[in-house]
């Protein structure tokens, strides 16, 4: 994975309507994304940063506790599968903000719903939806 340093905007010229639909807008908001596929740890950063938000990523349990201690996040977009991580126990000791949960698989609004979690997406549609619901929320 890239550092954050060397992105700048022509990283974007091959992702879609995320970052082309609310250009020159600027965000406020801290964001911890918790994904462990760097490709779309990486997506979700640029696209974030792009539009003015700060983002941290953390690819494990460790590395998002230690950000949620680190410092105070406006939104937690984080994907339901990850090795190691137990989604309710992380979710009942270290929700400090909302959570938009994301996930490749078909269960994403039962898992959500179990968890009492209103916000999530399925990893296909990420590009379609993720703003929307972050204008809603910050």
């Amino acid at each position: 994975m890239r550092d954050r340093t060397d992105c700048n905007r022509n990283d974007l010229r091959d992702v879609p309507t995320l970052t082309r639909r609310f250009y020159g807008q600027n965000r406020n908001g801290e964001i911890l994304v918790i994904e462990d596929d760097p490709e779309t740890a990486e997506l979700l950063r640029v696209c974030l940063e792009f539009e003015g938000y700060r983002v941290c990523v953390a690819e494990n349990r460790d590395d998002a506790r230690l950000n949620l201690r680190m410092a105070t996040f406006h939104c937690i977009i984080m994907d339901v599968y990850m090795t190691g991580l137990d989604l309710g126990t992380f979710l009942e000791r270290e929700k400090t903000c909302p959570v938009i949960l994301i996930s490749a698989g078909y269960n994403i609004e039962e898992t959500a719903k179990r968890h009492g979690i209103n916000l999530w997406l399925k990893k296909q549609d990420i590009a379609d939806e993720l703003l929307n619901m972050l204008d809603e929320l910050l």
